[in-house]
């Protein structure tokens, strides 16, 4: 892995300068044990407690917020002109929409596992709906690339321009019901439940994965749920930077490494957060005795830098290694942290030539 020369620093960024001029806390490395653990901080612009998080593998597009709001209290107002998705990770209540005037505000209310996206710069109020239990949310932005451009935080929100064909007001507009997509398989406005999403099976991704592409809001940014079965991990691939993968349900860990670099290793559980760095290599390894759930929040942005196909194998132009291509120790890794676990391998043998 390339390191700067020994006596060599980075500037910080103009994100990474509003970030430590805000005062939240800043979370940094490849993975994140539990994002309903992370320590967090003031901040006066919510309201509440909250740190940010931005991993190796952000590359300066997508970043996460970690917010908790108090049993019995609501976040301020806020609305910005970055995009974001947010998990629902602990609690329940509701959020208010509205785009000029309060008094016409669309409400939603949600509980833990509910996914949904605030439209682009419509305002909005986080309200813990138990007088007793926290809320905790993880939203993921882009606000890391947002600043980086503007260079100005008042721009990002205080700018009041409605993007109407984005927000109409109407009271069903967070309706939960999948829509075909020019952008992901599916479009939605609201997600109840990740947990209770049908997905789709995609063998060519690996044995045991299923999957469902997912654009909310209209916005950028999408994502996809994902699962796999006990006893299998996904094919290796590689693609663009600042995907934030959450773990939802299971256990397991995930590998990833530069082009002739060392590879990191990322143990997970529910609550778990990774996000591979742009062009590393990488799979994720179900070691637990259920499937594994996973949602993964992309920037988006299609066109935005080098192509990839992670979806495609390597032998016919792509970036996915077929299994017989991936390094021989990640299939000897992952058959030793099975028989710890008393599990058995649920894929077929390796025949390298």
């Amino acid at each position: 892995m390339s390191r700067l020369p020994m006596g060599e620093s980075r500037r910080p960024t103009p994100y990474e300068t509003w970030i430590e001029r805000e005062g939240m806390p800043l979370v940094g490395g490849y993975g994140v044990e539990d994002l309903r653990t992370v320590p967090l901080g003031w901040w006066e612009r919510l309201g509440c407690p909250a740190a940010y998080v931005h991993l190796e593998g952000g590359n300066g597009y997508v970043g996460a917020l970690v917010v908790e709001v108090p049993p019995g209290v609501e976040t301020r107002p806020i609305h910005h002109l970055y995009e974001e998705q947010i998990l629902i990770l602990e609690g329940r209540g509701l959020t208010q929409f509205w785009a000029e005037d309060k008094r016409q505000a669309v409400t939603l209310e949600w509980k833990a596992g509910s996914l949904f996206s605030p439209p682009l710069n419509v305002s909005y109020q986080m309200y813990n709906s138990s007088g007793s239990e926290p809320v905790r949310f993880v939203a993921v932005n882009n606000a890391p690339m947002m600043i980086n451009i503007f260079r100005n935080a008042d721009v990002l929100f205080n700018t009041p321009y409605h993007f109407s064909d984005r927000f109409d007001g109407r009271e069903n507009y967070f309706d939960s019901t999948f829509r075909d997509s020019e952008e992901e398989d599916k479009a939605v406005n609201f997600i109840p439940d990740v947990y209770a999403v049908p997905l789709v099976s995609h063998e060519e991704r690996g044995r045991g994965y299923s999957r469902l592409g997912i654009n909310l809001s209209g916005n950028a940014m999408n994502g996809h749920i994902g699962s796999f079965e006990v006893g299998t991990y996904k094919k290796v691939h590689r693609h663009h930077g600042g995907a934030q993968v959450i773990i939802l349900g299971g256990q397991g860990f995930s590998v990833m490494w530069p082009r002739d670099g060392d590879i990191v290793r990322v143990d997970w559980r529910a609550g778990s957060m990774l996000v591979p760095p742009e062009g590393w290599y990488h799979t994720h390894c179900n070691t637990g005795p259920e499937p594994a759930r996973v949602l993964a929040l992309r920037r988006g942005f299609r066109g935005l830098g080098p192509a990839w196909y992670p979806s495609v194998s390597t032998r016919v132009g792509g970036h996915q290694l077929e299994y017989e291509d991936e390094p021989p120790e990640l299939r000897r890794m992952y058959e030793v942290e099975l028989a710890k676990a008393g599990i058995e391998v649920n894929m077929a043998p390796i025949q390298r030539p």
